[in-house]
């Protein structure tokens, strides 16, 4: 066991420390940030596909895209 909280106690453990109740719009959060991350994949997918990638690791990355792209539009589900 890594003992990594799950994403539920880590909320409550910042709520507690910053003396709140709760994160309001906490979900939509999550989802922009995983939309953001996808973007970014995907333009580096791009550049992989244009052979314009400079760094070594943009092949791993750009294959990483479509569950980026999952998470974000999982995650934005549950913002309905």
């Amino acid at each position: 066991a890594l003992n990594i909280p799950s994403e539920a106690e880590y909320v409550a453990a910042y709520c507690r420390r910053m003396g709140r109740d709760s994160i309001p719009g906490w979900d939509f959060y999550v989802a922009f940030q995983f939309f953001r991350l996808a973007a970014i994949f995907h333009g580096i997918k791009g550049r992989v596909i244009r052979g314009t990638a400079a760094n070594a690791q943009a092949q791993e990355r750009a294959q990483a895209f479509p569950r980026l792209a999952r998470l974000a539009a999982d995650a934005m589900e549950r913002c309905r």
